[in-house]
Order: C-alpha cells, then sequence, then structure tokens
C-alpha cells in the first residue's frame, strides 16, 4: 500500500492540474486562480513537511545524532516561519549543541508537537510509527500528544 502522504500529495497535484486546465485558469483574468493555486501549493508542502517530521521524531527516538541533525536541518526553515520561538529552543538542542541531550527527549518532542499546527497538519497525519510506542510507555503519552489513542488497539 500506499504512503497516505503520497497519495494526498497526487491528489493534490491533479487538483493543481485541473484548476491549470480551465481556460484562463492562470492568467490575471481570473482573480481567483492564483490564491486558488497558491492555497493547493501550501498544502503540497504541508504534506510533503510531514515525512520529515516523521523522520526527526523517530531519530531523536533512536538516538542517532546524524539522522537528527539532518532531519532538523531539512525542517528548521519552515519551522523558524512559523514559530520563532520553538525554533529558537529546538535550534539550541538539536544543532547547536556539541551533542544532542536525548535526556531532553519529552521537551524536544513537546516542541515538535507545539509546531504541528503552523506547519499545516496533526498528529493524525504524523501517524503511528511502530516506535512511536516508546514514546507513550516511557515519556507519558498524552504530554507528547503523539495520538496515544493510536496505541489503545
Amino acid at each position: 500500500p500506499e504512503a497516505a502522504v503520497n497519495t494526498d500529495l497526487k491528489l493534490l497535484y491533479q487538483e493543481g492540474v485541473t484548476a491549470l486546465s480551465f481556460p484562463n485558469g492562470c492568467t490575471p483574468d481570473n482573480a481567483n486562480s492564483m490564491p486558488h493555486l497558491w492555497g493547493i501549493a501550501q498544502r503540497m508542502i504541508s504534506k510533503a513537511t510531514v515525512p520529515l517530521m516523521q523522520g526527526l521524531i523517530y531519530s531523536i527516538m533512536n538516538k542517532d545524532v546524524d539522522l537528527s541533525k539532518l532531519y532538523a536541518r531539512a525542517l528548521f526553515p519552515q519551522i523558524s516561519q512559523c514559530r520563532p520561538s520553538i525554533y529558537k529552543r529546538l535550534r539550541l538542542h538539536l544543532l547547536d549543541a556539541s551533542a544532542i541531550d536525548f535526556r531532553r527527549t519529552e521537551d524536544i518532542i513537546a516542541n515538535l508537537q507545539q509546531v504541528y499546527g503552523c506547519l499545516g497538519f496533526t498528529c493524525n497525519d504524523i501517524g503511528t510509527l511502530f516506535h512511536f510506542a516508546f514514546l507513550l510507555v516511557n515519556l507519558g503519552g498524552k504530554k507528547t500528544g503523539i495520538c496515544p489513542s493510536q496505541y489503545r488497539k
């Protein structure tokens, strides 16, 4: 099966293609076309950011310094634009420090969770990676906000 993000991106791509296929689909004559296409593009960016957030959380949970820094560098431009104060804290913990203090994992994850909304997704979009069960057991679930209800099966 295909990842939900990929399915959503394909649907958004088709929505964009459809919008452009209409006569005057992207011309100054159609005042609604640019805002509509901009909205589609923003939703695509949000969807494409989900795997980066999943990768960052996964790498932090697995205490992988190199991958944590890689995913942080990929996400931080977006985070810096929507939540500058959280960006500064995360940068301090994940990039500026000589070594990541994985004892602060709960705080780091809580900060990441606070930017989901401004990045255009929810914890449900992040989904249920098998390793997220670690957070629920070891970090208290509700406090981290990693969709604990998905693990009650």
